[in-house]
């Protein structure tokens, strides 16, 4: 039986203040509980998380729920959204003012902020268990974790209750990789329904083999390893499986599509979007938000982002300025559980803000970019802590005099900048099969360079503008690529663009201005259902198992395999990737097989030798 839990921040509640005014933001006069508690007690709900606070401030529903809560007996938690710079002995204070009780099922400290060290974080969460009296639990996910804490910082956390984010499929942290319970909550969803809800909410799911009481009574020490050594040597069995997550059913690399490229989305961009069988959309931050409400009609699980669009032309916009004017148009998307934002737009282009700054430009080169984007990120995170901002999407390319500068090189100039961000764009276009190689690769560079972050493509298309291009082989060239990105840690693909007034774009766009659909949609959608994650992408060989014809063990002679599509992440002989980590393109040759991890490297580099999955090659 699955027991699943939600989480509450003011977010579940009714805003009736000015979106622009940070004072109204958490003003609890300004936040109607409109939440029917008896209805969610009877919704087969297990329990709710409520977050107490957020960095230095008190969320302004917390009391309301509590109240609600303890009224109606359900059992709850307690959540804080930690910021390693400021000051941690106030936040553990503002947690006590705000829940000076310790709640039926125990505290989480939120970890996803900031560059928190081993050092700063476990020291708070050993201040909150002594405040408490329980163990405090962590909510946090790989893409946070891995680029900040190593491997044997991670294990030092094991016996704390582990709630991590992924939606629908969780990419368990390497910390708790290899454990027979690699989680206890795992949030899948921040679109869930539940009764006596006006509005969407996240839900979590209990690891299969805890109960509502492991939680209620403070979590047990961690289940043993898988494949320890119980007595006299027999080995643990493994847990039993998951529950399957709710749909879409794909994990990474959904097929996605950018929205109406001016404006709000119209009638024929949605028939497109239900046509195309379309799995993400990516919004302007000029749509309606009303926009949200008609796609989630379509995709009740559909991840939306939106991307903050300023006019640089001949300007210089500050951080401050930019933040100031993003901030009316985010608000309502925001309000309606929007998190996913991509911080401007291709930025190494001249008319999107490359130049002397008091000169028409807002940054020179990729460096003061990466100062600009920071201190965006900064101030809009304090007007809206809940959403996750994304770097930029570069446009492709060299250097253009005039027009662009390259990207590679612009990216170098940024240094850590990207990886500061929740997530990190990418653009990719192309004009033949050659060129949708290399754009793939390039994505998978991109993936090496920032290993733990999530990334999107958030535009991609062949803009070989030919007025008799041959649809078919575009939608084809489409659905190879998003297929072969899930290879990759890419969250979303979005094709450019469903529709577009500006004639320039028109021939991308997926219908015309007169609302006439071309082919692309319905070839599109008649795509095949995507492969489960880890098998790889293409044409299988006869047989899903394929490598099990090879004998285990050392291969003599050794078996080839043939170039994967796009590169391929290195694994140690346990299974876990090597850091940093390495990825290979090229074809391989098989010298060992173990299970489904082959060794592809007849001697050890380092002291290590290299493997991979077998799922994700083929045989040559």
């Amino acid at each position: 039986m699955t027991i699943t839990l939600s989480d509450w921040s003011m977010y579940q509640s009714n805003f009736i203040g000015d979106p622009n005014s940070a004072a109204d933001k958490y003003n609890p006069n300004k936040w109607v509980v409109d939440l029917n508690f008896d209805a969610i007690a009877a919704s087969g709900i297990a329990g709710i998380i409520i977050r107490t606070s957020i960095i230095l401030t008190k969320d302004p529903c917390f009391d309301r729920y509590r109240a609600g809560l303890e009224r109606v007996g359900l059992p709850w938690g307690v959540y804080h959204a930690f910021d390693p710079d400021r000051s941690a002995q106030a936040q553990l204070d503002l947690m006590r003012s705000v829940c000076g009780v310790t709640p039926p099922l125990g505290v989480f400290v939120d970890v996803e902020r900031g560059n928190t060290t081993f050092a700063g974080l476990n020291g708070f969460l050993t201040a909150v268990d002594a405040t408490y009296g329980r163990i405090a639990g962590i909510y946090s996910g790989n893409w946070y974790l891995a680029p900040h804490f190593t491997l044997s910082e991670q294990g030092q956390w094991l016996h704390r209750p582990a709630w991590f984010a992924g939606y629908p499929n969780l990419d368990v942290p390497a910390g708790w990789l290899h454990q027979a319970r690699e989680y206890t909550l795992h949030q899948f969803t921040d679109g869930g329904a539940l009764a006596g809800m006006p509005r969407r909410t996240l839900l979590d799911r209990l690891h299969p083999t805890l109960t509502l009481d492991h939680l209620l009574q403070g979590l047990p020490a961690p289940a043993r390893p898988r494949g320890g050594g119980g007595p006299r040597g027999r080995r643990t069995p493994p847990p039993p499986p998951p529950p399957p997550p709710p749909p879409p059913t794909q994990g990474q690399a959904l097929f996605g599509l950018h929205g109406r490229a001016d404006g709000r989305m119209q009638p024929p961009d949605f028939q497109v979007v239900q046509s195309a069988r379309i799995e993400a959309v990516k919004l302007m931050s000029t749509a309606a938000p009303e926009d949200v409400d008609r796609l989630r009609s379509i995709g009740e699980h559909m991840p939306i982002m939106v991307r903050c669009f300023m006019d640089f032309r001949n300007r210089t916009i500050t951080p401050q300025q930019f933040a100031d004017a993003m901030s009316g148009d985010l608000a309502p998307f925001v309000a309606k559980g929007i998190t996913l934002f991509e911080v401007h737009n291709e930025p190494n282009l001249v008319e999107e803000g490359l130049g002397t700054p008091g000169q028409g430009g807002s940054w020179p080169n990729g460096a003061a970019f990466g100062e600009w984007f920071t201190a965006t990120v900064a101030l809009l995170n304090a007007r809206f802590p809940e959403a996750l901002w994304g770097w930029p999407g570069l446009s492709p390319g060299g250097t253009l005099p005039g027009t662009r500068a390259d990207a590679g090189v612009f990216l170098q100039q940024a240094g850590r900048a990207p990886a500061t961000a929740d997530w990190i764009g990418v653009h990719a276009y192309w004009q033949n099969d050659a060129e949708l190689d290399a754009a793939l690769a390039e994505i998978g560079r991109t993936a090496g360079r920032f290993p733990g972050q999530k990334l999107y493509v958030t535009e991609y298309a062949n803009v070989k503008q030919q007025p008799n291009e041959d649809p078919a082989m575009i939608a084809k060239q489409y659905i190879r690529f998003v297929t072969q990105l899930r290879r990759l840690p890419v969250a979303a693909a979005f094709a450019f663009v469903v529709s577009a007034s500006f004639p320039g774009f028109a021939f991308e766009a997926w219908r015309d201005e007169q609302g006439q659909l071309n082919l692309l949609p319905g070839l599109v959608g008649a795509r095949p259902p995507a492969p489960p994650l880890g098998r790889a992408p293409g044409p299988q060989p006869a047989g899903d198992r394929w490598w099990e014809a090879w004998p285990e063990g050392v291969q003599n002679p050794a078996r080839r395999l043939a170039s994967p599509p796009a590169p391929i992440q290195m694994l140690q002989r346990d299974g876990r990737p090597l850091s940093p980590p390495v990825f290979r393109q090229n074809a391989m040759d098989v010298f060992e097989r173990q299970g489904d991890l082959l060794r592809v490297l007849p001697q050890a580099i380092n002291g290590r030798l290299w493997w991979v999955r077998a799922p994700e090659v083929q045989p040559e």
